[in-house]
């Protein structure tokens, strides 16, 4: 058997350097994308861009939906003017594009150049995963893609912890921190990056990436399993764009700094002064159990079938996302992120292996390289669903104007164009209540909790079509 450190000495240089990038581009993105949703919604006159919930959510939705779309064109394109070039292109762009977003104000530019982000983005993907696979072969590459995964969730953890410190000094430095990590990837692929061999690589034209396109969705029953799975996407997307809104909103997270006061003073003192504990880090709870436990869960699943695995982590995350619908309670949030990451673990790995399991056996390649058109239209739902959901159930300032009007009895007219940072201080002088007693009073009243139920709902009911799937669709057409 071959010892590790022999493993680890096997594999070339441009393996470790694409491991790098990969590690500094996660970095930047969920370094944006986990404060995302907060710095749209956010007042003006807190540094935000004062969107309205739709608005976000078609932001937060279509774009990322495009940027799953698109590495079935650049990832052609990459093999025709070569990975370096690529690369080089990709991240001249998504630098520039990250500076500018912190820059933009309107609804449109934003859009416009977070949809720059997302090209530069869509032409990353792509080169950086085949360069792991042309840097590692049948012994390493299970260990390969191990180390590359790894990458993806250190990546994942430490942007949004980084940008949670920086965006209480400025939001501007954000968007200065994702630029910057993407600036050292423009060096590393500049001085260190070597182009892989690739053999003899017949570069596809975009005639035959559009047919490819119609014979993959002429295949009905695949296009089938593609829209359930889309459904576990869906609900997965909740945690990054409509959990940051509604602990920022909603939860009492001051009482974490009461959780580890044994840190020292700083956190006994945020406890007492009820100091907010930033959304993002709650949610990095998800990144981190992956970092601990995805080789333990991996190991325990990999002897069950993939459908039943799927299906039963659908079924565990759903269950973690209906938890938060139970109270505003801090301890209830962070049992169901560990809930719902243990659900991620089980079924995310699995699903592409399934696809695999359904595809004809002349095609099976083609069907993988489809593999992210789930994650491609979950994004899409859950941007659309929530922002129309949150907002008419979950938004603060509809809440807070509904009160005034329903139980103070204040003139409608007076409060119709007023934002939450001018309606919250009037509900409160006009109550006599306290920052946290008006919260737990509108929470009781108007049960904003409620839409982790839908998205409750959709993961289950994903799980449950998935099953009558698996039984009357894909084994008779295997059989």
């Amino acid at each position: 058997m071959t010892s590790s450190p022999s493993v680890f000495k096997s594999f070339p240089r441009t393996f470790w350097i694409a491991n790098l990038m990969e590690l500094f581009e996660r970095w930047a993105w969920y370094g944006m994308y986990g404060v995302f949703a907060i710095y749209l919604t956010d007042p003006v006159s807190k540094g935000g861009l004062g969107f309205s919930d739709a608005q976000r959510g078609q932001i937060t939705g279509v774009v990322p939906f495009i940027l799953y779309l698109l590495p079935i064109f650049t990832g052609a394109l990459s093999d025709r003017f070569g990975y370096k070039r690529t690369l080089l292109a990709a991240f001249s762009i998504l630098t520039g594009g990250y500076l500018l977003m912190g820059q933009v104000e309107g609804y449109w530019a934003m859009f416009l150049v977070f949809l720059g982000v997302a090209v530069g983005a869509a032409m990353f993907k792509p080169v950086i995963s085949a360069t792991i696979s042309h840097t590692t072969d049948e012994r390493t590459g299970s260990i390969g893609f191990g180390i590359f995964y790894a990458m993806v969730n250190v990546g994942g953890f430490v942007g949004p912890a980084v940008a949670g410190i920086l965006r209480v000094i400025d939001w501007d430095y954000v968007f200065y921190m994702a630029s910057a990590s993407i600036a050292l990837n423009l060096v590393l692929v500049t001085l260190f990056f070597k182009e892989p061999d690739r053999g003899e690589v017949e570069s596809k034209s975009i005639g035959q990436v559009f047919s490819e396109i119609g014979l993959v969705f002429s295949d009905l029953r695949f296009v089938l399993f593609l829209l359930i799975l889309s459904g576990f996407w869906t609900a997965f997307n909740q945690i990054f764009i409509t959990l940051p809104l509604f602990l920022r909103d909603w939860i009492d997270t001051s009482v974490v700094w009461c959780w580890f006061d044994f840190f020292g003073q700083s956190a006994v003192n945020a406890c007492a002064s009820k100091d907010m504990f930033n959304p993002e880090w709650i949610i990095n709870i998800d990144a981190g159990a992956i970092i601990i436990l995805q080789i333990f869960i991996s190991a325990l699943v990999m002897r069950f079938k993939p459908v039943a695995t799927i299906v039963a982590g659908i079924l565990i995350a759903g269950a973690g996302i209906g938890l938060l619908a139970l109270d505003n309670v801090m301890l209830i949030v962070v049992v169901g992120v560990v809930v719902f990451a243990i659900g991620e673990m089980v079924a995310s790995p699995k699903s592409t292996e399934y696809i695999g399991s359904i595809a004809p056996r002349d095609r099976k390649a083609l069907y993988m390289g489809y593999s992210f058109i789930p994650v491609a239209l979950g994004n899409l739902f859950a941007g659309l669903l929530s922002g129309g959901l949150y907002g008419a159930y979950g938004n603060k300032a509809m809440l807070a104007r509904r009160y005034l009007e329903g139980k103070l009895g204040v003139d409608a007219a007076q409060i119709k164009d007023l934002k939450i940072d001018e309606l919250w201080p009037m509900l409160l002088e006009k109550s006599g209540m306290t920052d946290l007693q008006a919260m737990n009073t509108l929470y009781d009243l108007y049960n904003p909790g409620r839409i982790w139920l839908y998205f409750c709902a959709i993961g289950i009911g994903a799980a449950l079509a998935l099953l009558i799937y698996n039984m009357t669709v894909a084994k008779p057409k295997a059989a």
